[in-house]
């Protein structure tokens, strides 16, 4: 048994200790703290490992709904652990795995006993029911998406708060709701979105995976940038700096480019940056301010690519809970508020008309400006999601 290897180990280490005589005959207190930690995390449960199917997502949202709602004062904190654990023994296909089964490296580590709250080799977010995708009747297997999500900036950059739960969630939604296939789905969260990581996937593995008869999909939660002298417009990876900016983000303009160039049947970005450099998802170098204000919306020349931007040109984002404002509506969109006539498909144009006519009224609730600007108008008949059984 995972506890009994483990508490042999830790008899084993401090018998040694005690037969070196460098304690005397007493245990110094460091390392009866080390003793009661080690037994501590021998005693967690076993990981809960679920089978990559619809039905075993939704019974993990539940169970994380559970876990989050769990009143660690009075249950305490292993109390809520062995709940959610005993609540996703229950899901279908559900089995347990040992984590003192590997390598005898990692058995003493954090990662070697903590639960992984994941399904289907994509993270499941603990957002509202109205966020969640619903389980989709569309299969677009040869469809791919780029999906990047960066909160944690390498550099002294401001947290974007949300994007890591943004580009999370909208990866469920590509999976569960689209109907793409989980292995043409990129995730790229925090420090993986690196420049040269997007670049590789805007410019070698979109083009080579994309099908001409099949859909592509790009989503970018995070900070943007302006250049203080163009007004350029930029994305902002992890790892850029942002007083070289042209050099170390990526141009909006070219990665537009780039996706409009893909042999693909429909291309569809999702911005949820800013690009004023007035705050919100969007930064300037310290001490710097833009000598070239952003007055014109975004243009995009490209007839097959249909974007939609979470603000104007001298516009900030905001918030909604743990998501962006912006891509709060567009989960609930997603989820099905956006079906407006009611036949159980959410089309692009359904998705922008719904997006466009919330998220304004909320910015100014917060007294400020928010207006999501989209393109494509001939893809506003394409069928995004459609709830199963209609």
């Amino acid at each position: 048994m995972m506890v009994a290897r483990r508490f042999r180990g830790v008899v084993a280490r401090v018998g040694a200790l005690l037969a070196s005589g460098v304690f005397g005959n007493r245990l110094p207190p460091f390392l009866v703290l080390a003793l009661a930690m080690d037994i501590s995390a021998a005693c967690s449960p076993p990981e809960v490992i679920l089978p990559p199917t619809r039905e075993a997502q939704a019974c993990a949202r539940d169970c994380i709904g559970i876990r989050n709602s769990c009143n660690s004062w009075s249950m305490g904190t292993r109390g809520c652990d062995k709940q959610l654990h005993d609540c996703r023994l229950t899901c279908p296909g559900a089995r347990e795995e040992d984590p003192g089964a590997r390598e005898e490296d990692t058995a003493g580590s954090a990662e070697s006993t903590r639960m992984r709250l994941t399904v289907a080799g994509l993270p499941t977010p603990a957002a509202p029911s109205e966020l969640l995708p619903p389980p989709g009747q569309i299969a677009r297997p040869r469809a791919v998406a780029v999906v990047v999500g960066v909160e944690k900036y390498r550099r002294d950059l401001p947290p974007a708060s949300g994007a890591r739960a943004d580009a999370e969630l909208f990866a469920q939604h590509m999976e569960t709701g689209f109907g793409l296939s989980r292995a043409n789905i990129h995730l790229l969260i925090d420090s993986d979105a690196t420049k040269s990581s997007i670049d590789a996937e805007l410019e070698e593995w979109l083009p080579r995976n994309v099908s001409p008869s099949d859909d592509a999909f790009f989503f970018f939660a995070g900070h943007g940038a302006p250049d203080p002298q163009s007004g350029e417009r930029y994305f902002v990876p992890w790892d850029a700096d942002t007083k070289f900016i042209a050099t170390q983000a990526i141009p909006v303009a070219k990665a537009t480019q780039r996706l409009g160039a893909l042999h693909a049947a429909h291309v569809f970005a999702f911005m949820d940056s800013c690009f004023s450099g007035a705050g919100g998802r969007s930064v300037l170098a310290p001490g710097t301010r833009p000598l070239v204000l952003q007055r014109t919306p975004l243009r995009i020349a490209v007839p097959k690519l249909a974007l939609f931007s979470a603000a104007g040109p001298d516009e900030i984002t905001g918030a909604a809970g743990a998501h962006g404002l912006f891509s709060s509506y567009l989960f609930r969109g997603l989820h099905g508020a956006a079906d407006s006539n009611g036949d159980g498909a959410v089309t692009y144009g359904e998705l922008v008309d719904y997006v466009v006519a919330h998220v304004p009224d909320d910015a100014r609730r917060e007294n400020r400006d928010q207006h999501p600007q989209a393109s494509g108008a001939s893809a506003r008949d394409v069928v995004l999601t459609r709830a199963r059984g209609k």
